[in-house]
């Protein structure tokens, strides 16, 4: 059985650059079969003939009797190598970092008794052993499996892993730093965590090093030497440093004039790579044709690959694609709505007012009016300047929902916050309907 710590981020926000999963390291356990709570470790009681490792347990107990702990630790390590509880746990009280770590394992994985494996991780992470911190820095970022959620816990047992020397943990620990989870926001500590991870090899800390650079923070700004450390990470194969060298010579980043092809190329290696940045970027290639002849079958396999992977953007896309609206051809609006409403209930505004669309016409669902202001409505909150206008016609017009001019001024007056004209105009038109014609006049005037 492996014990496999994946370092995560407790991040609620989405940073400007995507984080990844990373495996820290995987630490066997070697056993037999599996111990319960009930066998018996510390005598040479019945029943203990027959489990794993117990003779060298035994031997280890005679051993330490006589007095001879070298001799005792050796046929202890070799019975808890072979997955003896007891034997773990003699080691363990004896402070052997190893074993507390293991037992924690056991009675975490073998045992589910939680409380006894973060006790004995603990030990261990207090005694330096640097997998006992990251277990533990994970366990409180995560909240899972009898770990309460504890950001400040989180960063404490990362920061030290971090400053052990482990590569992960620093890269983790940057991300901390960056957002303010657990400690005070540094983007300039930061920054120093992740240059030290990337100066290791971490290809995830590269990439993020390469973010800072590019991007001026927590350093002066220096989109050469950005572009060199996502190099690294793309050499690693570190899809989000692919997809971003794409966007690079793309000219999002405003260094050099735009090489479609080039970027094409690198967002092909995100995308064939799983990367889901890289094929939503793929997927846009193709649908716009940009460095690679259009096509839209190619858009739509690799939005729909990125779609499956959860990627909003382009679970919108793919219901675009399949309802006709990037190029007049209606394919399959049944599944252009589950694409849709996915996005939509994940929060993401266009699959919001998308889907309003469809239950306001009838595509691919029941004609419902009421339902098509609900999904405007939760577009128009979340600052869509087109779901603002939509629920303003709503309201002023009846559809949907009972006519109410008041509070069509008011979505009309929020689009025009945001500078469209004739939001203002709207605003005059409900002025009018209400008998206020003074009110009416400046509104037409400023439009």
């Amino acid at each position: 059985k492996r014990c496999v710590v994946l370092a995560r981020s407790a991040s609620k926000r989405k940073p400007n650059y995507t984080r990844t999963y990373v495996n820290l390291h995987t630490y066997d356990i070697t056993r037999r079969r599996t111990l319960s709570t009930s066998d018996s470790y510390n005598t040479g009681s019945s029943g203990e003939e027959d489990t794993v490792g117990s003779k060298e347990f035994l031997l280890g107990n005679q051993f330490l009797a006589q007095n001879n702990k070298k001799e005792a630790f050796k046929y202890w390590t070799s019975a808890s190598n072979q997955g003896h509880l007891g034997a773990m746990t003699k080691l363990a009280e004896q402070g052997d970092v190893e074993s507390q770590y293991n037992l924690g394992a056991k009675y975490s994985l073998d045992l589910k008794t939680m409380d006894h494996a973060i006790s004995w991780w603990k030990k261990a992470a207090e005694s330096g052993h640097v997998l006992s911190q990251a277990t533990l820095g994970q366990g409180y970022a995560d909240g899972t499996e009898g770990f309460k959620k504890n950001e400040q816990e989180s960063a404490k047992w990362w920061k030290k892993a971090a400053e052990s020397g482990l590569s992960a943990a620093q890269s983790i620990i940057g991300e901390y730093y960056a957002w303010g989870h657990g400690v005070n926001r540094d983007l300039s500590e930061s920054f120093q965590w992740f240059k030290k991870a990337a100066e290791q090899g971490d290809a995830a800390a590269q990439r993020r090093l390469g973010a800072c650079y590019c991007n001026g923070v927590g350093v002066d700004k220096d989109v050469s030497e950005g572009v060199n450390w996502m190099r690294k990470a793309a050499d690693q194969g570190e899809v989000v440093a692919l997809n971003d060298l794409g966007s690079y010579y793309a000219g999002n980043m405003g260094e050099i004039e735009p090489d479609l092809a080039e970027a094409f190329k690198w967002y092909k290696k995100s995308a064939e790579a799983v990367g889901v940045l890289g094929q939503s970027s793929l997927a846009r290639c193709y649908a716009t044709g940009a460095g690679v002849e259009k096509n839209l079958e190619q858009a739509a396999k690799w939005y729909r690959k990125a779609a499956e992977q959860g990627s909003v953007s382009a679970q919108n896309a793919l219901g675009l694609y399949l309802i006709g609206s990037l190029d007049g051809k209606e394919r399959d609006p049944i599944q252009a709505v589950k694409w849709f409403k996915k996005a939509a209930e994940q929060g993401d505004a266009s699959s919001q007012l998308n889907l309003a669309r469809c239950y306001e016409e009838g595509l691919g669902v029941e004609q419902k009016k009421d339902e098509a202001v609900k999904w405007c409505l939760k577009a128009a909150e979340r600052g869509d300047l087109q779901a603002q206008l939509n629920v303003g016609e709503f309201y002023a017009s009846g559809k949907g929902v009972k006519r109410n001019l008041s509070e069509a001024r008011k979505w009309y007056a929020k689009a025009a916050q945001q500078g469209d004209l004739k939001a203002l105009a709207n605003i005059g038109v409900c002025w009018d309907m209400e008998g206020n014609a003074e009110e009416a006049i400046k509104c037409f005037r400023k439009a």
